[in-house]
């Protein structure tokens, strides 16, 4: 099935959401990643190489912000069950539940298998450059500081 954007979804993931395109995303990046190794790719001189080089590490970038996002999505999921006196329970990418974790970075360790600290690193920049809701339910826009 394709989605808005033009991409392909798997089962399971609701057309127009971001976990479809991400999906979607992922498996053309694989097949580039593939054509790039070969040669195939359309890299073919220096000028179009350094391009690609550009383009990648900005990808890179997008994803690493995306990763922050992520962890702090998972943290206000957290923050809003407790607040509801619901578990802490955990559901995995395929929809199982799973144990509960003391705090969102151990659930990230375990289920992207990062480190600890790669975690907790997530969960805090989150904290710090992500806008939050208040206790009235206002989001607040917090400036991003220098790191």
């Amino acid at each position: 099935m394709d989605n808005a954007a033009g991409f392909s979804t798997g089962p399971g993931t609701a057309v127009g959401s971001g976990s479809a395109v991400l999906e979607a995303m992922a498996d053309e990046l694989r097949v580039l990643s593939h054509q790039a190794a070969a040669g195939t790719a359309g890299v073919v001189d220096a000028g179009e190489a350094a391009l690609f080089a550009h383009r990648v590490e900005e990808l890179s970038r997008t994803v690493e912000h995306l990763q922050v996002v992520a962890a702090g999505r998972l943290e206000q999921a957290r923050s809003d069950a407790e607040s509801e006196g619901k578990t802490t329970s955990w559901v995995s990418a395929d929809g199982q539940v799973q144990q509960e974790y003391r705090h969102t970075a151990d659930y990230l360790r375990a289920a992207l298998r990062i480190g600890r600290g790669e975690a907790s690193k997530r969960v805090r920049l989150a904290a710090t450059l992500l806008p939050s809701t208040g206790m009235t339910g206002a989001m607040s826009r917090l400036r991003p500081r220098r790191l």
